[in-house]
């Protein structure tokens, strides 16, 4: 299920850039998901907001959050509050330092912009393991917990996510997760 709205083209890797409809009086909210995760991650607020507000909702593709920035950021509206989940908020506080004035308001959700630690990285070892020997679904499970969620009564359309995420994204994009955005930069986002 994708949100209601126009397909528009112009981004690769991953499902197309979602629009809602247009009503000039309100201001966009632009939506960018997490790491392994699409569109459907904001369904919920989508619904909640799309009669009253633009939507935006952009796959992230790319190496580097400043990739992923350079290819969303000429197609997002002149101004717009932005909300980014995980890797999506780091995406986001890239935005914020190259079009500060463009952002109204800034909501991050489960964002770490320093990138992955030591003990990050020995945690996620297991996942990598399980991925590159054809279980994915298993990573996947261990990635993104039901704990880490919206609880009930979702709890089993969250888990169909996450197995679909899975099959869409592939275990190559599990395997090479982007790099962190340039950690001194954001430093001087304006809050």
């Amino acid at each position: 299920m994708r949100p209601k709205g126009r397909a528009k083209s112009g981004f690769t890797d991953g499902p197309p850039f979602q629009s809602s409809r247009f009503d000039p009086m309100t201001e966009p909210i632009v939506f960018l998901p997490g790491y392994m995760c699409d569109s459907t991650l904001f369904t919920g607020q989508i619904a909640a907001l799309e009669q009253r507000h633009v939507i935006v909702s952009a796959p992230l593709s790319g190496e580097r959050c400043e990739e992923m920035a350079s290819a969303i950021l000429p197609h997002l509206p002149a101004r717009f509050a932005l909300v980014g989940a995980s890797l999506g908020g780091v995406v986001a506080l890239e935005i914020m330092r190259r079009a500060a004035d463009r952002v109204s308001r800034l909501c991050l959700i489960s964002t770490d912009a320093l990138g992955e630690t030591p003990g990050d990285a020995a945690n996620r070892e297991p996942m990598l393991v399980r991925a590159k020997a054809g279980r994915l679904s298993e990573a996947m499970e261990m990635a993104i917990r039901p704990q880490d969620l919206a609880p009930a009564p979702g709890a089993a359309r969250s888990a169909i996510m996450r197995l679909r995420w899975a099959r869409d994204w592939g275990p190559r994009r599990f395997c090479t997760k982007p790099a962190p955005c340039n950690a001194a930069a954001i430093t001087k986002v304006p809050c």
